[in-house]
């Protein structure tokens, strides 16, 4: 999961609004780039990618919800940039309804750096202690798909005090 990615930025939203008592009826992010990343999400793997991205955030809310999560499409001028879409529409206290959109522009390139160097650093801590497997600790905190899933503060509480 990149640092200041859609994917961490979408679930960091929902569940911000799921903790203030906000009922999601429905969410979307989409990305659109001019990155190796978004040229190659245009074939077979666009639907993988969407899959995974929706379940990452889909699993981090207690209920059901409508949910789209992913790549849009490649746009050549963007180069390096990556823009990214996030739609939420819900209700809160007293069945007010409301809907949110909002805009994320960043450089993609080094958007996974930051927690790409932690997760190095965490492996290399557990082959230090002798850990075998997927450490849950360092897979909750760095991946969309880690064998258990925290909310995010959890999953980095968690990763900071296994390599403390």
């Amino acid at each position: 999961m990149s640092q200041m990615g859609a994917t961490a930025v979408h679930i960091g939203l929902l569940e911000f609004l799921d903790s203030r008592g906000v009922h999601i009826e429905e969410s979307y992010q989409l990305d659109v780039g001019g990155g190796s990343e978004s040229i190659n999400t245009l074939e077979k793997t666009r639907d993988i990618k969407r899959t995974i991205k929706t379940e990452a955030v889909k699993k981090h809310i207690p209920y059901n919800f409508e949910l789209v999560s992913g790549s849009a499409d490649f746009v050549d001028f963007l180069v390096n940039g990556r823009d990214s879409f996030f739609y939420v529409k819900g209700s809160y206290f007293s069945g007010a309804e409301f809907t949110l959109d909002m805009k994320l522009s960043t450089e993609d390139s080094p958007n996974a750096g930051a927690v790409l160097v932690d997760i190095i650093r965490g492996m290399m801590i557990a082959k230090d202690k002798g850990s075998a497997g997927p450490v849950e600790a360092v897979c909750s905190y760095g991946f969309k798909r880690p064998t258990r899933r925290y909310k995010m503060p959890e999953a980095y509480r968690l990763f900071k005090e296994f390599t403390s």
